[in-house]
């Protein structure tokens, strides 16, 4: 269904899955997303202020588009150690939301007849973009990650890093890294595939949960003024930014967000 057969996601036999989900969910647990947090804290900035210049002109802005292109920029950089870019784009590139919501909306379809991908992954792309032009972007898109993956591979560094380094770490240059992991592992298409996966399922899934939880604020009485005085308690002013671990500690959010 995913068209990336060598992702964890998509792995059969259970103890290859559970060896690549091994190496995967340390990367997930609730330290290293603290840790992450400066840095998804610094695109969550750039978004509001982008919107902030919307504020009081005649332009429409389907939110979804924007937390895309945010949650987009953030696990590509948490994967690769630099983003796309998208949050920069005049429209937050709206053609590759439209692009990824058109995909998982035939995922179902897909599923129930699994030859279909693997018949388009054979067939050059050139033919598919005659058939499909629409798919040019999502063609781009995982030639960038190959490219993005062989680079990685072969700048493979040293036991002494800078601290511009350290700060650039990413999933695929500790999975690189990794000794437990065989070389087949550490493969090109393999590490693609897992690529493609956690891009996707991060992005497009994160970007509907913040779109739905904005709708629900915005659109029942009085939630949105209890959530705004709560929030005061931690945020003096507009530009202060809680930690985690401040936010977690009020009730009200909590609540909400359980």
């Amino acid at each position: 269904m995913a068209g990336a057969p060598q992702s964890a996601f998509s792995t059969v036999s259970h103890d290859v899955h559970r060896m690549r989900r091994a190496a995967l969910s340390p990367f997930f647990s609730k330290k290293r997303i603290t840790d992450l947090s400066p840095r998804i804290t610094a695109k969550v900035s750039i978004l509001c202020n982008l919107l902030a210049k919307r504020i009081g002109t005649t332009e429409v802005v389907d939110i979804n588009t924007p937390f895309m292109a945010l949650t987009s920029d953030i696990i590509m950089e948490y994967c690769y150690g630099k983003d796309l870019g998208f949050l920069q784009e005049p429209d937050f590139k709206q053609q590759w939301k439209d692009t990824m919501t058109t995909m998982f909306e035939n995922a179902a379809f897909r599923r129930a007849v699994p030859w279909l991908t693997y018949l388009l992954q054979k067939l050059p792309n050139a033919y598919i973009l005659k058939l499909m032009p629409s798919m040019e972007i999502l063609i781009n898109w995982q030639n960038d990650i190959k490219r993005q993956v062989e680079t990685i591979l072969l700048n493979k560094q040293g036991t002494g890093k800078t601290q511009e380094e350290k700060e650039a770490d990413s999933i695929f240059r500790a999975l690189r890294d990794n000794e437990e992991l065989p070389v087949a592992e550490k493969s090109v298409q393999r590490l693609a595939d897992e690529g493609e996966v956690l891009i996707a399922a991060a992005s497009e899934t994160t970007a509907k949960t913040l779109t739905w939880t904005a709708f629900y604020i915005i659109d029942t009485p009085g939630v949105l003024e209890k959530l705004r005085e709560e929030l005061k308690s931690v945020m003096k002013s507009s530009t202060d930014e809680p930690s985690l671990t401040e936010l977690e500690k009020l009730p009200y959010l909590v609540i909400y967000r359980g």
